[in-house]
């Protein structure tokens, strides 16, 4: 039983760096420049995982031809409008849950969990039906090709049934990282996309299922994933996670759901905007060929795994941010903001210059093919060029959602894909051929960024003047 124990309390010291209490201490007083990056480092390597075996699809497909390639950046927005529907209740759980613990209400965020996980699943189930019902008339809508559609459909039909599993992990990990629990949240990323990545290969080839193997690959470690994720919550005793699973808990009131869908819905119109970006992206890409668009799914694949260093840096700010908010410790909202704002332009530089340098040699990793890389250089050289802004517009954004101010953080949300980006990629095109639509992100960058850095100014001068509590998350959910 000692032995047990030693056992238990080894894990609760690694996965949650010390008791309940303790964790709420440092959350409210230890040095930010240090608190950050130790909160941010377990979720960096959580979206550097998923970007990897994200990459490793296309880097397996891609020994199957241009046409498979670019069925996965076909199935890309899937996966990505997917994500925007769990966002709602993923991302709007981090911020609440977050700023509920801040106050010491406990009992109050795990109400907040389990209502979210229930509607993010039932939003899962409806979203893979309707998919599985409808896939090849989809994907065309996505912009396949007869030439890729076959295989794009063979790799979304397993994203359609995984989807109410994607949708309950999102919930999942977001909780975990709003209570600090980020060793946690790693945890069961890795052992999903460890799996991923080793079953790759071995479905596509091995198994000779094409890339149909890279879908099923990834629902199987989607699945393993979500399950190591829902067992840090259901334990009877030693319960890894301060908050607890269960559907007594389950408490759809309007208090709960509207503060849900006001923080969370900012996350939806972002990735839903960048889905239909993609859509549109590769319908202007068709008339250039399967190449044109294998060229900028690898572009748009790479360029992911930068911004899973940057949405994972964030990730770690966003609970330090949301608990001293909702503690009244604006002092140290402000400071966490200026470090994770100064620290991620600069990292977005360093990458910025590397894809410049080394654009070719990146696009040939995944296709050696003289077309596919020279079109995918050139985007991937623009897009960097504007990478320190568009980290810095992401950064706002979160800061926006964090504290609770939802209509900055929608502007900030619908700016880039949808105020900007799905006009320009529409126009640019036209005027310029195939350098207008390299040109649409970068433009869409700068512009975004120009609207939202006054709403993000105002939005950290108002911090002076906030209130000490905030009874609108008490709300109708006691």
């Amino acid at each position: 039983m000692h032995e047990k124990v030693s056992i238990r309390s080894a894990l609760k010291s690694l996965f949650l760096n010390g008791k309940n209490g303790d964790r709420h201490k440092s959350m409210l007083n230890d040095p930010l420049r240090k608190l950050i990056p130790r909160v941010a480092l377990p979720s960096i390597i959580s979206m550097l995982v998923g970007a990897i075996y994200s990459m490793a699809d296309t880097f397996f497909v891609g020994k199957l031809g241009n046409s498979a390639t670019g069925a996965v950046g076909i199935v890309f927005p899937i996966m990505n409008l997917l994500q925007a529907l769990s966002f709602i209740f993923a991302h709007g759980t981090s911020s609440y849950v977050s700023r509920l613990l801040g106050m010491g209400e406990t009992e109050r965020a795990s109400r907040t969990v389990n209502t979210a996980l229930v509607l993010a699943i039932l939003t899962g189930v409806l979203y893979g039906t309707f998919g599985l019902a409808f896939l090849n008339p989809i994907l065309r809508l996505f912009g396949s090709t007869e030439t890729i559609l076959p295989f794009a459909a063979d790799y979304g039909i397993y994203i359609y049934i995984a989807s109410p599993v994607f949708a309950a992990s999102y919930v999942l990990n977001n909780s975990l990282r709003a209570e600090g629990s980020t060793m946690l949240s790693l945890a069961g990323m890795l052992s999903g996309a460890l799996l991923n990545i080793v079953l790759d290969p071995i479905c596509i080839f091995l198994l000779k299922m094409g890339v149909g193997g890279a879908g099923f690959a990834t629902m199987i470690g989607q699945l393993v994933g979500f399950l190591v994720l829902l067992s840090f919550y259901l334990k009877k005793t030693g319960r890894l996670s301060c908050l607890k699973l269960s559907l007594k808990l389950f408490t759809p009131r309007g208090g709960i759901i509207r503060e849900l869908i006001r923080i969370g819905f900012p996350s939806f119109v972002r990735m839903g905007m960048g889905s239909v970006g993609i859509v549109l992206l590769n319908a202007q890409a068709a008339p250039y060929g399967d190449a044109a668009i294998a060229a900028f799914s690898i572009v748009g694949r790479t360029l992911f795994l930068v911004g899973a260093v940057l949405i994972g840096y964030g990730q770690g700010y966003q609970p330090i941010s949301g608990y001293n908010y909702g503690a009244g410790r604006y002092d140290r909202v402000r400071e966490a903001f200026r470090f994770t704002l100064i620290t991620s332009v600069a990292l977005m530089f360093i990458c910025a210059a590397l894809f410049i340098v080394f654009a070719p040699n990146i696009i040939g990793i995944f296709r050696d093919d003289t077309e596919v890389i020279s079109i995918g250089a050139a985007a991937l050289r623009w897009q960097s060029y504007c990478l320190p802004i568009m980290g810095a517009s992401l950064i706002f954004s979160m800061f926006f959602q964090s504290t609770g101010h939802a209509f900055p953080a929608f502007v900030s949300a619908l700016a880039r894909q949808g105020l900007f980006f799905i006009p320009l990629v529409l126009l640019l095109p036209r005027l310029f051929g195939l350098f207008g639509l390299i040109a649409s992100q970068p433009a869409s960058d700068v512009l975004a960024f120009l609207l939202i850095l006054p709403l993000a100014v105002r939005a950290y001068k108002g911090l002076e003047k906030g209130p000490k509590t905030d009874g609108r998350l008490l709300e109708d959910i006691s």
